[in-house]
Formats: C-alpha cells, structure tokens, sequence
C-alpha cells in the first residue's frame, strides 16, 4: 500500500513540475497585468476635497481593486487555457489518466494562485511606496506588515482565494466549453439570468453577507465554490477524449 501510494505521490509531483515548467510564461503576462494595474491606480484614485479659510484639503483614496481585478482575470483566462484540448494533447504524453491530470491543474492553479497573490499585494505596496514619495502627500492610514502583521496577513490570504476562485470558474466553464459550446452558454446565460430575479439577488447577497463576517467565513465560501468547480470540471475532463 506504501509503494502505491509513493507511487502517485511521485507522478503527481512529476506532472506537478512539466505543468509548472509549461505555464512558466503566462507569469510574464502577470507581471505585465500589474504593472498596467500599478499605473492605472495611480492615474485614477477616488477621492475629495474641500476648503476653508487658508486652508486646503485634498484627500486621494487608493485601493487595490484594480491590482485585483487584473490578478482575477488573469487567473480565469489561465484556468480555461488548461482545458483546450491542444494543452491536454501536449501533456497526455507525461501522465497516467486524466484524473491524475485534473489533479495536476488543481495544485498548479493553486500554486499559481499564492504567487499571484503574493505579487499582486506587493503591487499594492508599490503603489504605496510611490505615494509616499511624491511631494505634499501624507499617509492617513498605512497598515502594513511591519505595523499590523495580522492585516496583512488577513490581506493576503483573501487576495489568494479570491484569484484561486476565478481560476477554478475559468476551469471549469474550459471544461464545460471542450465539452459543449451550447452548455456553456446555457450556464452563462442562466447565470446572468438569475442576477435580475429575486431569488438569485438574495442567494447572491446571502453569499456576500457570508463572506463578509469574517476571513475564516470567506475562506469557507471561495473554498466550497472552488471544490465544485474543480469536482465538476475533474468529472467533465474524465469523459473527454483527447486529440492531437
């Protein structure tokens, strides 16, 4: 039982490296992603001003929305590259079966994901740094990992699930997509068709209300959403068949 099991564990970490080595140069596309991001914060901040007196009052907000957003599209648009059947094609040759392949993506999306994550939140420090160097500008509020460890932290955790749950999404709509292009916008249509009836506003705000009481909370949503996708997806690339 030991030598089936070490047996799996060194495919696994076998497939684990040729897919790592494959998607190397979509971490390219990242880094291109968020410095466009970097710039895009700087350029357009949210904020107000007002004045009385002799005095002046301009207060520029900058979050990392757009750092993100970019990092969340990223994600999704390497999930779904994963199921085109030329990709499979390519890495068949170096696997067992295609659930042990399925298995494979899932830990590259999430390796993937905490290097994304990570990347994308020094990003946001960048921005920081660079606002702290301009002229006339001061810091209302600058939690970092140096003075608030646990923010940072909390931070970083929910920026990797986040980016984790659009790659497992594009994933699976990839999968659904090789499958059939109809089921595919059959799911999408359906989707946005809930998100103007009532009961798919409160299903959505319900998710919202849950994922905002607390970090564990969250974690516990984008986790469950991401195990359907990747369960989902994992039983659609097992009926697939490959072609060159």
């Amino acid at each position: 039982m030991s030598l089936t099991n070490k047996t799996i564990a060194e495919t696994l970490q076998v497939q684990v490296k040729y897919k790592l080595h494959a998607y190397l140069g979509m971490v390219v596309y990242l880094i291109m992603l968020q410095i466009v991001g970097i710039l895009m914060s700087l350029i357009a901040p949210s904020g107000m001003s007002s004045g009385s007196g002799f005095v002046d009052i301009d207060v520029e907000m900058y979050t990392p929305i757009v750092l993100l957003f970019l990092s969340n599209l990223w994600a999704f648009y390497v999930g779904s590259l994963m199921t085109r059947h030329d990709q499979r094609a390519d890495i068949m040759p170096f696997i067992t079966t295609r659930i042990m392949s399925s298995i494979g993506d899932v830990v590259v999306l999430g390796v993937l994901a905490v290097y994304a994550g990570i990347t994308a939140m020094l990003s946001n420090y960048v921005v920081r740094i660079i606002i702290l160097l301009k002229s006339n500008n001061h810091m209302l509020s600058d939690e970092n990992m140096f003075n608030a460890p646990e923010v940072f932290i909390e931070n970083l955790v929910a920026f990797i699930f986040y980016i984790l749950c659009f790659a497992a999404v594009g994933y699976f709509l990839g999968m659904v997509a090789q499958k059939s292009k109809k089921v595919l916008f059959l799911i999408v249509a359906v989707f946005f068709s809930m998100l103007f009836t009532s009961f798919g506003q409160e299903i959505l705000q319900g998710t919202f209300k849950i994922a905002e009481s607390g970090l564990f909370s969250f974690m516990g949503v984008m986790i469950i959403l991401s195990s359907i996708c990747f369960i989902v997806a994992t039983f659609l690339a097992g009926n697939l068949e490959v072609k060159g």
